[in-house]
């Protein structure tokens, strides 16, 4: 199971002075795996793992988001399910469109008014947001989250998290990849030990990649995460 037994601040909210548009910053994974930061070039996973995409004050024992996904490698490479926490309340993208708030399932657009979350359904989001995207969930801090319902996802964020951010995902206008927060429990694929402290930066990208590592079944990591 993913150990996520952190203390949870209240939640950072945006100003209302930042902008509506969810073309702020963008960080994307899909299927094979790739991802591609915020600022860093895309790059490659070669494991079947569960990995913190974005969030929010890394350098301290608090956070207030934590966005995270499973990514599966075989036949059908894909983003095999995103799953967000916010303030205690927790967002599940999974295979075939099934999307859950707070265990409330969703077809439709939506506003739930008790965790704060918006949701839009699309029929083909392509003309606006550059691909074929189904649901765009909208969390109470104005971070966006699209989703084609199949291999991949698009994180949308405000500017305004310039500093506060770390994840696969990376910071905003950085190209330096920073090292997680490492667990020497864990067993990394394929196989490479995260070396230096966390908040440091590496050219390694597979010790970046294993420095985010959330969950991993076997060593070789060819089995999807608990």
């Amino acid at each position: 199971m993913l150990d996520l037994n952190r203390s949870v601040a209240q939640p950072t909210v945006a100003p209302t002075t930042v902008a509506t548009t969810p073309h702020d910053s963008v960080c994307m994974c899909w299927g094979d795996p790739h991802c591609r930061g915020f600022a860093i070039p895309k790059f490659s996973l070669s494991s079947s793992c569960a990995y913190l995409l974005a969030s929010d004050n890394c350098q301290g024992p608090f956070w207030t988001f934590q966005i995270y996904a499973r990514l599966h490698m075989g036949n059908h490479s894909s983003v095999h399910s995103v799953i967000v926490d916010f303030n205690g309340i927790r967002a599940e993208f999974k295979q075939n469109l099934v999307l859950k708030i707070a265990n409330i399932s969703y077809q439709d657009d939506f506003n739930d008014t008790a965790s704060g979350f918006l949701g839009t359904f699309y029929e083909n989001a392509t003309a606006e947001f550059g691909g074929n995207w189904k649901p765009l969930v909208r969390m109470p801090n104005g971070v966006r989250i699209a989703w084609d319902g199949r291999k991949q996802v698009a994180i949308y964020i405000s500017n305004w998290f310039e500093n506060i951010l770390c994840g696969l995902c990376g910071r905003i206008w950085d190209t330096k990849m920073y090292i997680g927060q490492k667990d020497s429990s864990k067993t990394f694929c394929p196989n490479k030990p995260v070396s230096k402290p966390r908040g440091s930066t590496t050219n390694d990208v597979e010790e970046y990649v294993n420095s985010h590592l959330l969950a991993v079944r076997d060593s070789g990591c060819k089995n999807e995460c608990d």
